[in-house]
């Protein structure tokens, strides 16, 4: 139960800085793993260390690939820490990572319904009706205001041969503050606080278990 409260703590501390200024002060990690670590020394079995060291080293090649950013990895990171636990065939930490991306599924399809109002925006792009269905999707309009706020994100839009065309590609070239740009309203690729889905795939986790165990039939909680 300790356990679980601390990472809960951890992670609701850190939801709350990323959704008010996007950046999240190590101490909030470093707390977080110390105290686990003091409530967690004897819960660092030897058949825990392939499962957390197999999930390390997926964590890593993602910061490699810069698919995540910094702060995203390290919560994950120090769910292993603050949650070890040797049931199941995944350790918390991942189970929550499988539980918080599959919530983060639903953003793209809110960004779409919150952009059916900016269709006639993409009239002035030169691209196939596919790639603006797209664009509704992964993209959005944005002010230098909104931009301040936002603060991680890429520009969607480019001028090719005197025409405007959008550049969706870019939303795959991972998380980075973007560059201030001198035309309003601009077409971004925005990214989301990721800590939010953390915290309530971290709470998924506590409620309904190991992810695989279910796709099984079984729940096995942790």
């Amino acid at each position: 139960m300790l356990p679980s409260l601390i990472s809960l703590f951890m992670l609701l501390a850190a939801a709350v800085q990323d959704i008010k200024s996007r950046e999240i002060s190590d101490f909030t990690w470093a707390i977080g793993c110390l105290l686990g670590l003091i409530v967690n020394l004897d819960n660092y079995g030897w058949s825990y260390l392939p499962k957390a060291l197999f999930f390390l080293a997926f964590l890593s090649a993602i910061w490699i690939t810069k698919l995540m950013g910094e702060a995203d990895i390290l919560a994950y990171a120090s769910l292993l820490v603050t949650q070890p636990s040797t049931a199941g065939y995944i350790p918390p930490a991942m189970a929550t990572f499988i539980y918080s991306n599959l919530l983060l599924m639903a953003a793209p399809i809110y960004n779409f319904i919150k952009n059916l109002k900016n269709m006639k925006m993409l009239d002035e792009f030169d691209e196939p009706y596919f790639r603006k269905i797209l664009a509704l999707f992964l993209a959005k309009p944005a002010y230098k205001k909104d931009l301040e706020r936002i603060k991680y994100y890429d520009i969607a839009e480019v001028i090719v041969n005197g025409r405007k065309k959008l550049d969706i590609s870019r939303s795959l070239s991972g998380i980075k503050k973007g560059e201030t740009p001198d035309r309003e309203p601009v077409w971004i690729i925005p990214t989301y606080p990721l800590m939010p889905f953390i915290l309530a795939g971290h709470i998924i986790t506590i409620l309904l278990g190991d992810p695989i165990a279910l796709i099984f039939g079984m729940k096995i909680s942790y």
